[in-house]
């Protein structure tokens, strides 16, 4: 599930992070349902950043 906008950085165009969180299924498969749908968005890619203390 997409949560909020965390960040928003003008880097070769504007770049946005969003918070997240995975409620099914596992993470980078490609089974998911952003994969299985045609976007029109150039350049998305999904990442996992795991915070550390």
């Amino acid at each position: 599930m997409v949560n909020e906008c965390i960040a928003k950085i003008e880097y070769n165009g504007t770049l946005y992070f969003f918070l997240s969180e995975i409620i099914n299924g596992t993470f980078g498969t490609g089974q998911g349902e952003d994969a299985q749908t045609k976007r029109e968005i150039e350049g998305y890619i999904c990442l996992s950043i795991s915070k550390h203390n």
